[in-house]
């Protein structure tokens, strides 16, 4: 029953925590360690920087569907008080609004995530790298204190990330989930139909 909570409301499968403080650097690192050391972590904070980009521009393309869905929900909520009044049984009744719920909730999920997607990286604590060395630190050990903080913010950065691309994952799952919901309302519509107004007997509860 795992898949369940999963349909009702999209969520991350397995959220990672929020990163520990890595450990500093080696103080003993040598020179060519920490030129290595440098220009590694300038590769992987542009990686992750354009990582970044394509989940916040991945995110912002979902934004106009989930302002469709704020719509959409509206018109459900108004199909589903105009149900009420329709000629047909107490089942088809409650199969009409569970459907129509299950798509409005899904619709308020996919506007939830794609919201969450684009709150501002910021909202993780990034340390200030300090440009001050200690008046008897030498190169290499201020060089280690600058390289170190800029590897906790990086890793940081990339669980930001992360989060990012798992609420687009959730608000993608929950359109289809919304998807599924209206296939299902045009299932109900038709047999309906067909069951009230063309005398279609259907081995159906209604």
């Amino acid at each position: 029953m795992n898949w369940l909570p999963q349909w009702l409301w999209p969520h991350p499968d397995g959220s990672e925590p929020r990163p520990a403080d890595l450990e500093p650097i080696a103080h003993a690192t040598s020179g060519a360690h920490l030129d290595f050391i440098a220009t590694e972590l300038h590769r992987q904070q542009d990686r992750e920087a354009d990582r970044d980009r394509s989940a916040q521009a991945r995110v912002t393309a979902l934004l106009g569907l989930a302002s469709t869905s704020g719509a959409l929900t509206t018109a459900l909520v108004g199909f589903g008080l105009s149900a009420t009044r329709l000629d047909v049984t107490p089942v088809q009744l409650a199969a009409l609004l569970i459907v129509l719920g299950y798509m409005g909730l899904q619709f308020v999920a996919a506007m939830y995530h794609t919201s969450r997607g684009l709150l501002p990286r910021e909202y993780v604590e990034i340390d200030p790298v300090v440009f001050d060395p200690e008046a008897d630190e030498t190169t290499d050990a201020f060089r280690t204190a600058i390289l170190s903080t800029h590897r906790s913010n990086l890793r940081r950065a990339s669980w930001v990330t992360n989060r990012r691309l798992d609420d687009m994952s959730c608000a993608i799952r929950a359109f289809q989930h919304a998807a599924v919901g209206a296939g299902v309302l045009l299932a109900v519509i038709a047999l309906t139909v067909l069951n009230r107004r063309f005398g279609v007997c259907l081995p159906l509860p209604w």
